[in-house]
């Protein structure tokens, strides 16, 4: 069975989880890199029908917003992230398209950290 796609609590009042989005029925993670990566009319549907969701959780890497060739990241590493191989300028635009349909959803924009306390 999967795990729930809203937060719980492990065993009924244990560690408190706060699950990164996915979509319905297939379970795609909505994450940095398939934002990223995505073409944009997947991104958008992705976004979309993942933002229908109770709880809607971009999980962002510092690597997320890495530019490959400025930041001097080895080729070693850049064959394996395929997200490292999309220009910084492209990054930008997927993550504030994604955040901008996030906003227009009336999610508001809170740490993880805020979200458990409350």
């Amino acid at each position: 069975m999967p795990a729930p796609t809203v937060p719980y609590r492990h065993g009924g009042g244990g560690l408190l989880e706060l699950p990164i989005s996915v979509t319905p029925i297939a379970r795609l993670h909505v994450i940095g890199m398939s934002v990223i990566l995505a073409p944009a009319w997947m991104r958008r549907h992705l976004v979309g029908v993942a933002l229908r969701a109770p709880f809607f959780n971009l999980e962002l890497h510092g690597i997320d917003l890495a530019d490959a060739a400025a930041d001097e990241i080895p080729p070693a590493l850049v064959a394996r992230q395929p997200d490292l191989r999309r220009p910084l300028g492209h990054k930008l635009a997927a993550l504030d398209e994604t955040l901008t349909a996030a906003r227009a959803a009336g999610d508001r924009f809170v740490t993880l950290r805020d979200y458990a306390g409350a």
